[in-house]
């Protein structure tokens, strides 16, 4: 999502796939051996990426800016088919649905952008060529499926264990509120779980950086999308302790919410979506300052990273 379509260093996009790659949501992750989580969520980028670009229009006024260009979204559509199957062949298909879930967020703004549903349409036909090339292990992974517990008529008490609670939000500025991996004592049910620190200084970076953008937000379709991306996931992993349970509502309409455990699975959307922002926010700065911005990220990331190491 932060490449630079010059071909050049991108400081912005640097740090920003620093961030999501070193954030709570990972990190906490290597010291539990959540390999399949890892090797599953490292694939959302891209997935989003190749979406992004499949549903670039070949005309410049189409809204998307003068990098959408001569994008041939053929191509892109199959190259985003492909890296959405191996997310899938990948081995945990939460993380997968929680890609799927950010693309269509992104796609729904993009739609909104251009007027058009054109590309939704594109993001249809990646998603079902995605899930065609990788049907090979997810038919006989939902037979599987359909013989397992999580196919049981169990209770909303049930899906919803394990939600964050408003105390949870203190994390954001101090990961280790209720403690580390081996001293926790917050929410069911572990640190591993509840994990999802982008550092102090990247939101900080987030906050300025919104605030003088305000009044061109309605203009700036990625900074949204990376927005919505954010605040839904974290919204979805509050559960019944957010102020309105959309949870709820959604295990009421959506099949697949039946079978999923553990609202914080969705903040994986939150470290995606506000590692994009810390990403475009150091976009706007200068050089130099840009620069020593991001030396104070990367130190921040790493020495809480190292925590789990």
């Amino acid at each position: 999502m932060g490449t630079n379509a010059r071909k050049q260093f991108d400081i912005g996009a640097f740090v920003g796939g620093l961030v999501f790659g070193l954030s709570g949501f990972f990190a906490a992750r290597i010291w539990a051996g959540h390999v399949d989580v890892i090797a599953a969520a490292s694939w959302m980028p891209w997935v989003v990426y190749t979406n992004v670009k499949c549903q670039m229009s070949r005309r410049r006024q189409s809204g998307y800016g003068a990098s959408a260009t001569n994008v041939k979204w053929k191509t892109y559509c199959v190259l985003a088919a492909a890296v959405f199957a191996l997310q899938l062949l990948a081995g945990y298909q939460t993380m997968a649905f929680m890609t799927a879930i950010a693309v269509l967020i992104v796609t729904l703004l993009l739609c909104y952008f251009v007027k058009s549903f054109k590309p939704l349409v594109r993001m249809a036909l990646a998603v079902a060529l995605g899930l065609g090339l990788a049907a090979i292990q997810i038919i006989p992974l939902q037979e599987f499926f359909r013989q397992s517990i999580r196919t049981f008529n169990f209770p909303y008490s049930w899906n919803s264990y394990g939600s964050l609670t408003i105390a949870s939000l203190k994390q954001f500025l101090n990961p280790f509120f209720f403690g580390d991996q081996i001293s926790y004592h917050g929410p069911p049910p572990n640190f591993a779980e509840h994990a999802f620190f982008v550092g102090r200084v990247g939101v900080v970076l987030i906050i300025f950086f919104l605030l003088r953008r305000l009044p061109r937000l309605p203009r700036s379709p990625m900074v949204l999308a990376f927005g919505c991306v954010a605040f839904f996931g974290l919204w979805i992993s509050l559960g019944p302790n957010a102020p309105i349970d959309l949870q709820y509502l959604l295990w009421k309409i959506v099949p697949m919410y039946r079978y999923l455990r553990l609202p914080p699975r969705h903040l994986i959307l939150v470290v995606f979506g506000l590692s994009g922002l810390i990403g475009l926010g150091l976009q706007r700065f200068n050089k130099p300052f840009s620069f020593l911005i991001a030396l104070f990220i990367s130190a921040e990331m790493i020495l809480y990273a190292r925590h789990f190491i």
